[in-house]
């Protein structure tokens, strides 16, 4: 077979043309894969049927700059045609055909691809603009084409498509910043991508969305994402036409110049719930601190795989935010760890009840909408909680589901934050946040007393399950019954507790290998007045030295001794008591004399709120963190006392659920709440201060 067309391209950009696709054919000589820039190539056609290539001009660093289409043919009962693309901005480069012969045969046509068309399918001497081979347009093969220029000083990462995404032609894939590329959908139906833009320290600033289609009996539309604070970027969607494929240009970091319903301009108005991730679930995690937050695992209730909009795994770094999507109505989560610090969020959008969100301490979940939808979650990593799963305006202090309770970090807290921060072992015990109870052995009120439990019962929990719960400060108050029985009170009222359940507890405590780390303060404050000779202070310590602590006792020092120096001798237990009840007894030096390890008047009345009445006790403790206590222990006695002298007066177990929130809610990194305090105790432990405690010794320690 005779060659029926000659092809000259001569190649006037400073960019690289690469195939493509061809089509028609045979050819008697190939065309080539490549055309460099400013260069030029030849090859043939032996058929007199219509035929044609397109090439994708990529620039020196890979930006796809458009395609150069070229149809040709050399009809054996007509004139020979021939037609290139016209110049459209980042979809279309000119294929500059130029003039040529009408008849003959062979035909040669010469394009000089970057300058204008001087001729076109039905005039071989001018060009009138029309395009008459849908391979031209590339209708053949696709109904979209989209251009993204990514402008912005942001890298976009890939992560999803939707709709019928196996008929890309071109698939999208990642766009670093100042990188332009193109995808194809030959698809009819509403399809679109989502792009997560990072900065150049991988830390995330939000999501890119952009949908489109070109349906077959409507026109061409197309909308972009508009900047919304941690959630968006513009999408930065230029002015569109009606024509097929339908041309979309999107420049990203620049406002939106047109929308789902126009092709000229921007309504505002969002179409498509992909283009707003409309799920039911909107969680922004923002991580203002100088630690990555790493990512253990998500969870929910219903099990299925499609509850997230896209899969919410990847750490946070430092001074970074993520947002996450979630589209069931049921239960979910996600949990977070910095250095064994647990960040535990738990969130929900049902369909017949409010929104609900809490997290473990310091997850900073902020006040949210429970009415809206999609509902809107923030948290700010390092703060304080200010809402719960009950109260989208207020922290109640509780904790709702069993997924954001962090028990596995409780009985051996301090053992995790020594492996994970070394500096923790040089800290001072007057230096170390200490999660303790008030009235600790007031879990047991079984016995007759003329005072009613309300009054006297200051926690649920025994000895071990506090220590189980990271408890590590007690505050005892013990009365003598004989040489070898003590029994703990509480003002006028006897517990059905015993210094043996305390030996008892710490002894099993300390029979697990992993607690062999944690630091237990035994603070005997008050002696009752059964002990009223030298004798029976004896008694009492002969009980502690012959018990099966003995070991674990700490030799006596002053507040400067580190945890590293107790460590060292594997030892574990602080053991103090009011030397001045019994001066003669000095020489135990097992047996720490409190009057020496603690700030004056720890003892009495000095640190106690003595109010019921919630603002008093904060006024009262703000005091005393403004006072100096020349590095001796102290406590903060964060607790409210029953006011029984009125009728109706709050429990002590009520009175505590509006006292315990309240020091959440206070301890912000940055105020002396978190900074300053030594020893902070409550009535009816929660373990959410095991919590801030650790948060809090570990911002200490780095």
């Amino acid at each position: 077979m005779d060659t029926r067309v000659n092809i000259q391209i001569n190649n006037k950009t400073d960019n690289k043309l690469t195939l493509y696709k061809s089509w028609g054919g045979p050819w008697g000589t190939e065309p080539p894969e490549t055309i460099d820039a400013k260069s030029s190539i030849n090859f043939s056609l032996k058929d007199n049927d219509r035929a044609g290539v397109v090439y994708l001009s990529t620039d020196s660093i890979g930006n796809e700059i458009g395609f150069v289409t070229m149809s040709f043919t050399c009809p054996k009962m007509t004139d020979n045609s021939a037609e290139g693309s016209a110049l459209k901005e980042d979809i279309f480069i000119s294929a500059g055909l130029q003039k040529y012969q009408e008849s003959g045969t062979p035909v040669s046509f010469v394009y000089n691809v970057g300058e204008p068309n001087k001729a076109c399918w039905s005039n071989s001497s001018s060009d009138n603009g029309k395009i008459e081979c849908s391979q031209t347009k590339m209708e053949t093969w696709t109904r979209v084409i989209t251009s993204v220029n990514n402008v912005s000083a942001f890298d976009l990462d890939y992560v999803h498509s939707w709709g019928n995404t196996d008929s890309y032609l071109k698939s999208p894939i990642s766009i670093p910043s100042g990188r332009k590329i193109i995808f194809m959908m030959n698809d009819n139906d509403r399809f679109g991508t989502y792009y997560r833009a990072k900065d150049n320290t991988k830390r995330e600033i939000g999501y890119v969305t952009m949908s489109m289609t070109n349906p077959k009996l409507t026109s061409n539309s197309a909308e972009g994402s508009s900047e919304t604070e941690n959630i968006f970027l513009d999408a930065g969607l230029q002015k569109y036409d009606d024509q097929s494929p339908a041309c979309f240009v999107y420049k990203i970091g620049t406002s939106n110049l047109a929308c789902w319903d126009s092709g000229t301009r921007n309504n505002g108005i969002i179409e498509c719930d992909e283009t707003k991730l409309d799920g039911r679930v909107k969680i922004i995690i923002i991580n203002e601190n100088s630690y990555d937050l790493k990512f253990e695992k998500k969870w929910d209730e219903s099990g299925d795989n499609d509850a997230w909009f896209f899969n919410p795994f990847g750490d946070i770094l430092s001074n970074s935010h993520k947002t996450l999507i979630l589209s069931t109505n049921d239960r979910a989560g996600v949990h977070y760890t910095a250095a064994n610090m647990p960040f535990n969020l738990s969130f929900t959008c049902p369909k017949l009840t409010g929104n609900a969100a809490e997290g473990s301490p310091m997850s900073g979940l902020q006040t949210y909408d429970s009415s809206s939808f999609p509902a809107i979650f923030t948290y700010k990593i390092g703060n304080p909680n200010l809402a719960c799963w009950d109260s989208g305006s207020k922290n109640n202090g509780k904790i709702e589901c069993e997924q954001t309770k962090a028990k596995n970090i409780l009985p051996n807290w301090m053992s995790k934050l020594k492996s994970s921060t070394p500096n923790f072992a040089s800290k001072k015990i007057s230096e170390v946040f200490w999660p303790g109870t008030h009235d600790s052995s007031c879990y047991d009120m079984s016995l007759l007393t003329p005072i009613p439990i309300a009054f006297t019962q200051t926690q649920f929990l025994s000895f071990l399950e506090q220590l189980n719960c990271g408890v590590r400060y007690f505050d005892l108050r013990l009365s003598w019954i004989s040489e070898k029985s003590f029994r703990f009170y509480h003002g006028p009222a006897n517990t059905n507790v015993y210094l043996d359940d305390l030996l008892k507890a710490l002894e099993t405590f300390y029979s697990k290998v992993e607690n062999d780390k944690e630091i237990v303060i035994l603070d005997f404050t008050h002696f009752y007045s059964t002990f009223d000779s030298d004798k029976k202070y004896q008694d009492f310590i002969n009980v502690i030295l012959n018990s099966s602590i003995k070991s674990k006792l700490v030799e006596m020092g002053t507040s400067s001794v580190t945890l590293s120096s107790i460590w060292s001798k594997n030892t574990n237990i602080i053991a103090s008591v009011k030397y001045e009840s019994f001066s003669s007894l000095l020489t135990q030096n097992r047996i720490w004399d409190g009057s020496y390890l603690f700030a004056n008047g720890w003892s009495g009345t000095a640190f106690w709120p003595n109010t019921s009445v919630l603002f008093k006790m904060i006024s009262f403790l703000t005091n005393i963190l403004n006072q100096s206590y020349l590095g001796r222990l102290w406590v903060l006695q964060n607790i409210l006392t029953p006011d029984t002298s009125i009728a109706g007066a709050k429990s002590i177990y009520l009175l505590s659920k509006e006292a315990n929130p309240s020091l959440f809610e206070n301890l912000v990194i940055g105020t002396k709440w978190a900074d300053d305090t030594n020893i902070a105790i409550i009535d009816f432990y929660d373990e959410q201060l095991t919590i801030f405690a650790q948060y809090i010794n570990w911002i200490r320690s780095k």
